[in-house]
């Protein structure tokens, strides 16, 4: 707005603007007419209508990205053209603003493009750490619950050997008791030895008594 009301088209270059956001001609020479019915136009009331218009054009878009873009690529297209006139009716120093402006309005739409990137590279960076701390929470957990089962399966077999080997022992115990008490009962014959040795020791015939003794043994 300011460059415009340096040139010496005013109406013309405000007219020009408006129809660079997508106004027809006379749509566009309709509205500027009737702002100029409040009185004199000033930058406060253009930048209204300009927002006004903008605003008609991103009605159903959300994508805050895609309204910078939106917008910063027709302020880029006013003044684009702005300079275009300009230069058609050598306002060379008014163009070359234009084209500084233009310029300034590019680097600052790249600086914000930069700037949502790495926001939105953090972002994931963050999503992908997040998302591998939970696969390693989940991970650790399925672990404990795992080592947990394990010990109680390896707790139950351990405790099955440990009946086996006392049932095991048992069985052993009760058979070599058995065994023992076989070979340790007296046979007739080792009976009948005794009794003979006995008669012999009684009636003082000792050698034969003690030869009994060491067959019994």
């Amino acid at each position: 707005f300011t460059m415009c009301s340096r040139g010496p088209e005013f109406d013309e270059d405000i007219i020009a603007a408006l129809t660079c956001t997508g106004q027809a001609s006379q749509q566009a020479r309709q509205m500027y007419s009737e702002l100029k019915k409040g009185g004199k136009v000033t930058a406060e009331s253009f930048q209204l209508l300009m927002t006004e218009c903008m605003s008609r054009l991103a009605a159903n878009e959300t994508d805050p990205a895609v309204l910078d873009r939106l917008v910063n690529g027709y302020g880029m297209g006013i003044l684009k053209d702005f300079e275009k006139r300009s230069t058609a009716r050598g306002g060379f120093m008014l163009a070359g603003e234009a084209r500084l402006q233009v310029q300034r309005l590019r680097d600052r739409a790249e600086m914000r493009h930069h700037e949502r990137m790495t926001m939105r590279q953090t972002a994931e960076k963050r999503s992908v750490q997040e998302a591998h701390v939970m696969e390693a929470v989940e991970f650790n957990r399925a672990w404990v619950a795992n080592m947990e089962e394990f010990e109680h399966r390896a707790a139950l077999v351990v405790q099955e050997l440990q009946s086996r080997q006392e049932e095991a022992l048992r069985e052993f115990a009760s058979r070599q008791a058995e065994e023992t008490i076989v070979k340790l009962k007296p046979s007739k014959t080792i009976l009948e030895l005794v009794q003979v040795q006995e008669k012999l020791a009684r009636s003082g015939n000792y050698a034969e008594a003690l030869k009994c003794q060491k067959k019994n043994q």
